[in-house]
């Protein structure tokens, strides 16, 4: 999948093609880190990108979950859920000490 068709199609319509066979996970993954590293040097939006992880959660995801194969974004840093993979800056003291993964994993998508 190239970027210009990844742009095009929304996160329902990729989860369709990913559910129908038409396009694996990784390919939607793949895209979509494609995507991010084209704009974010403008929009300087995301400040950590786990691509190993998402790519490993994308080969391994459940093709018919009603999201499947589509990423999602933490405003949290996974550094702060005791990882301690990496480190990043948190912008407030009053962010929620729940991880974000926990919650949005189900629909089948991928954290980024």
């Amino acid at each position: 999948m190239n970027l210009s068709e990844y742009v095009a199609l929304d996160a329902v319509a990729l989860a369709a093609h990913v559910r129908s066979g038409e396009l694996s996970a990784v390919e939607v993954v793949e895209a979509a880190i494609e995507a991010i590293e084209s704009v974010n040097p403008a929009l300087n939006a995301v400040t950590l990108i786990d691509a190993d992880r998402a790519l490993s959660v994308a080969a391994s995801c459940n093709r018919q979950a009603a999201l499947a194969g589509i990423l999602f974004w933490s405003r949290t840093p996974a550094s702060m859920y005791g990882s301690g993979r990496r480190r990043t800056r948190r912008s407030t003291s009053r962010m929620p000490r729940r991880s974000p993964t926990a919650r949005s994993s189900g629909a089948g998508g991928p954290p980024v």
